[in-house]
């Protein structure tokens, strides 16, 4: 279950905040939130290897680690397991979204354009993204 969908679009974006929702998940999934939610990114990140070591192919696994790796600060790895995810699930505007932010964070200006336009284009109707995507437009045009 990609339990942080709505959130990670705040969580990595510019505008900050996080709203984690679980809905009735795998007890590795629960304790993985919940170390999340606290902070202990670590634990977070170590649950949600466990899961995938379960299942290999586990999308939202990726997914959710891509926003715990987010959250921690690990912008490369969070860059790295979007992109992964986005082998299972090519077609996921808030993935696209997410590794916007992620290169935004890292300064890469032009990367965080492509990406952003590539979730507005996926979905239109994404919130913050088109402000985002302005402000990414904005850095890399600023000398």
């Amino acid at each position: 279950m990609k339990v942080f969908v709505s959130a990670v679009l705040l969580l990595l974006s510019l505008h900050g905040g996080v709203v984690v929702q679980a809905q009735a998940p795998d007890n590795l999934e629960d304790a993985a939130i919940t170390a999340a939610e606290a902070g202990d990114y670590p634990k977070a990140e170590a649950l949600w290897k466990k899961l995938l070591e379960r299942n290999p192919q586990d999308a939202d696994a990726y997914y959710n680690l891509g926003v715990t790796y987010g959250l921690g600060g690990r912008l490369p790895e969070a860059i790295a397991t979007f992109n992964h995810y986005l082998t299972l699930q090519p077609n996921d505007p808030e993935a696209y979204s997410n590794l916007g932010a992620a290169y935004f964070r890292q300064g890469e200006w032009a990367k965080a354009v492509a990406h952003y336009e590539k979730a507005l284009d996926l979905d239109p109707t994404l919130p913050e993204i088109a402000d985002n995507l302005a402000a990414a437009r904005q850095k890399l045009a600023s000398p």
